[in-house]
């Protein structure tokens, strides 16, 4: 239901679900992780999965995927030298998504910085519900 309210290429669809591109296509380090059990149901392959680390070297991904991970990429890492999301990336987005389409994956992207403090402060461990971990 989410995917079809939402205006954004089809190819993308799956990477930008409720549950903010999966989780905001943050990198998916082991086999068990929430974040790689989703995509698979979501119907992703093996073969993406475990390219998305590596996903500007990877044949998996569409351009308009590209631009969202390289959205997500400008974001989430840390920079120490100007803009994070430079005017040619926007463009590069803007190009690959409507307004709309792209609003979503903005928020998407906002969700998953949202829970990044989280994770760095109560170090979760794998495996483990956060409220075992932290007590």
């Amino acid at each position: 239901m989410f995917r079809q309210r939402c205006s954004r290429p089809s190819a993308t669809a799956r990477c930008h679900g409720p549950r903010s591109a999966w989780s905001a296509c943050a990198p998916v380090r082991s086999p068990a992780t929430p974040t790689r059990s989703f995509a698979r149901k979501s119907g992703e392959s093996e073969d993406r999965i475990d390219a998305l680390a590596s996903w500007r070297d990877a044949p998996y991904f569409t351009d308009a995927e590209r631009a969202a991970l390289a959205l997500v990429e400008a974001v989430l890492q840390p920079s120490t030298a100007g803009e994070k999301v430079p005017d040619e990336l926007y463009a590069q987005a803007a190009g690959q998504y409507d307004p709309k389409a792209l609003a979503t994956l903005t928020i998407a992207i906002g969700q998953a910085n949202f829970w990044m403090p989280v994770a760095l402060i109560g170090k979760p461990l794998p495996g483990m519900p956060p409220a075992e971990t932290w007590t």
